[in-house]
């Protein structure tokens, strides 16, 4: 596979306005007119794992990925000059909490690129590129997937589309050319395997085996438990053991530079009395809308279906929202990551319905619900 690079001559001196512009021409060339932060931030976060891996071993993976700090560091130092012209437009948060902010952000793309399919974490917080792939979603439209920049391959440029995190390519009429020795991956196969239902998975929440722990054990500041609340998003149902009353909960601690690791546990007299071993590879997200299904307490949706227009406040698992990239365009809001709104064609609407039905959401339809 060759590596094609694009060549930029910058004549100085330039502005910060400037130079922002031209890092954008850099990762996506000059077809793409406006770009979403979103996809930048994306984006960088693909270029730092390839510089940081496969671009070292002759595009040949090394067993050993790029570690979580590297990745992020190598970022920010790409997006340090759209930080600075963004910022006063982005936020009227105080300086130190914008980059608090920022970098937050910067962790979740990572699991949200894997959840995707562009990248591979692997345990101790490191991370390895996807294979490029192409991923046919309907006539002359594919998914870009894969770890690979796109600044590697100009010839897919001029046909690119930014979906938020995702990338897709558009009426490619010259296959040949642009996609030369591309690999291709079927839509059922990068979509995954069918999930579990909800019941099965509360079941399995159940089951789940605890052992008791020590009082130092349980007492980590970044241990959470996910408690279900009326009227409550998603991200917000987080609380501290001492904040939540006696019962079993998904617990979730932040590992430094590491993924979240996510654990079951008894919480009694705001203390944590048994916990489970952490769980392997599970769509965490999912879990939580099983709970929240088993206590009566859905998240809701806003949906306008003489617009087709759905609006949340709350991720949708990740099979969910990869089916929501082939079908739906994405909208993001100017400022911060909700709330996100899918544009559904007429003719998915039903395959919405059954989505939002598997997952217990409550659905408000023009203030009314569904």
């Amino acid at each position: 596979m060759s590596m094609q690079k694009a060549s930029v001559v910058w004549e100085g001196p330039l502005s910060a306005k400037e130079v922002a512009d031209e890092i954008q021409k850099t990762l996506f060339g000059t077809h793409v007119q406006k770009i979403p932060y979103e996809a930048l931030r994306a984006e960088a976060i693909r270029v730092a794992v390839w510089m940081l891996t496969a671009s070292k071993q002759q595009e040949h993976f090394p067993e050993e990925g790029a570690a979580t700090r590297q990745v992020l560091m190598q970022a920010r130092i790409l997006l340090s000059s759209l930080h600075q012209v963004s910022r006063t437009e982005r936020s009227g948060l105080p300086e130190n909490d914008a980059e608090d902010q920022m970098y937050d952000v910067e962790r979740d793309v990572l699991d949200a690129l894997e959840d995707q399919g562009d990248l591979f974490s692997l345990p101790g917080g490191y991370w390895l590129p996807a294979p490029p792939r192409l991923v046919p979603l309907g006539n002359l439209l594919y998914l870009f997937a894969g770890g690979m920049p796109i600044y590697l391959r100009p010839a897919l440029q001029k046909y690119l589309y930014l979906h938020g995190t995702f990338r897709q390519v558009r009426d490619v009429s010259l296959q040949k050319e642009a996609f030369g020795t591309w690999q291709f991956q079927s839509k059922q196969q990068w979509l995954g395997p069918k999930p579990p239902t909800l019941q099965q998975l509360y079941a399995d929440f159940l089951k789940c085996s605890l052992l008791p722990v020590s009082q130092q054990e349980g007492a980590s500041r970044s241990l959470e438990a996910y408690a279900c609340q009326s009227g409550k998003t998603q991200a917000t149902r987080w609380r501290l053991p001492d904040n939540v009353a006696d019962g079993r909960y998904l617990l979730r601690t932040q590992v430094q530079w590491g993924k979240r690791q996510y654990s079951i546990g008894l919480i009694q007299n705001r203390r944590l009395v048994e916990q489970s071993s952490t769980m392997p590879f599970l769509d965490i997200r999912r879990l939580c809308y099983a709970l929240d299904h088993s206590k009566g307490m859905p998240t809701s949706v806003e949906w306008a279906p003489t617009q087709g227009k759905l609006t949340l406040r709350s991720e949708f698992p990740m099979r969910e929202r990869k089916e929501l990239a082939s079908i739906a365009t994405l909208q993001v809001p100017d400022e911060g990551y909700y709330p996100r709104s899918w544009i559904i064609p007429r003719e998915h609407h039903e395959t919405l319905k059954g989505m939002l039905q598997d997952l217990g959401i409550r659905v408000l339809s023009e203030g009314k619900k569904m």
